[in-house]
């Protein structure tokens, strides 16, 4: 049934690329640009590194020094400090890889990677900085406001979630031995962080295409084509915005950054491919953020 539903939105948009060449391209053109000229250069980088810290164990390193607060505060195995670490810091979708990574590799169960997975798989504090804040928002007075609630927020419904379904603080699991052939081998981390960014970068294309439509239809409210546009990708999207009235940018584009958009949801179910976590309960957790982001940001809008 899924491969069915599939099949049809692809087999319309395949037919509505050829009907509409020049609106594909602008919109194939959009994704390439922001791909190569944003994601590679932001992402690869970490790609590669967290790859190889993560095959070799070096990861610990992180997970040693945030294990107090991990344990405690999240009553998590240690190494889950380290998802935590970079999920929050790097972007999306490292904190999707370094779950799926983690459980593959049995340092922490599939129980935690799905907890992991609901909070710490978000936007970077470089993006919400000079992107969200600087470019579409340029409310520099509530700067400081949208990056507690974008980062702290987070933090805070996984705690809680934490504290539900993990009873207590769990202990690091020994990694799973590794077979001769497949030795250690930076090479590999340089090829996997390269195949990771192409995956990435032909959902980014993709996405970018169908918003390239939203904005070439004669919808009635250029409000539900923003919508849309950043329901679908994120960062092509939440640039339309920048025409509309501050109270709109705050009290929509701020909970828009929160969910992530359809394109990082494709991005992150690439991620989590063979991990057995649940797209499902990922997308319910970014639904549920959105929606408490939204009602807090309608709070400083009134004010």
């Amino acid at each position: 049934m899924k491969k069915n539903y599939l099949s049809f939105i692809l087999f319309a948009l395949f037919f509505l690329m050829l009907s509409a060449s020049r609106t594909a391209f602008a919109g194939a053109k959009n994704g390439l640009d922001l791909w190569l000229f944003t994601v590679v250069p932001s992402l690869l980088p970490y790609l590669i590194i967290s790859t190889y810290l993560t095959e070799s164990g070096s990861f610990r390193f992180f997970s040693h020094a945030a294990a107090p607060l991990t344990t405690r505060l999240f009553h998590l195995s240690p190494d889950c400090g380290y998802v935590i670490l970079l999920g929050f810091f790097c972007g999306y979708p490292m904190g999707s890889k370094l779950c799926a990574d983690l459980i593959k590799k049995g340092s922490i169960s599939r129980r935690e990677g799905q907890l992991l997975l609901s909070f710490c798989n978000n936007v970077s504090p470089a993006f919400l900085t000079t992107y969200l804040c600087g470019h579409v928002i340029g409310i520099p007075e509530k700067k400081g406001a949208i990056l507690l609630i974008l980062i702290l927020l987070p933090l805070l419904y996984g705690m809680v979630l934490c504290r539900i379904f993990a009873k207590e603080p769990a202990k690091s699991s020994p990694d799973l031995p590794r077979k001769e052939e497949e030795r250690l081998s930076f090479d590999r981390c340089i090829l996997s962080g390269f195949e990771k960014c192409f995956q990435l970068g032909g959902y980014i294309i993709l996405f970018s295409i169908i918003n390239q439509f939203f904005l070439s239809f004669p919808f009635s409210s250029d409000l539900l084509r923003f919508r849309l546009c950043a329901l679908t990708e994120i960062t092509s999207g939440l640039h339309t915005y920048v025409s509309c009235s501050p109270d709109i940018r705050l009290s929509e584009t701020v909970p828009l950054t929160a969910f992530g958009g359809l394109c990082c949801l494709a991005q992150t179910k690439a991620m989590i491919e063979g991990s057995g976590l649940s797209l499902y309960y990922y997308f319910l957790s970014k639904l549920c953020l959105a929606m408490l982001t939204f009602l807090i940001c309608m709070c400083f809008s009134l004010n």
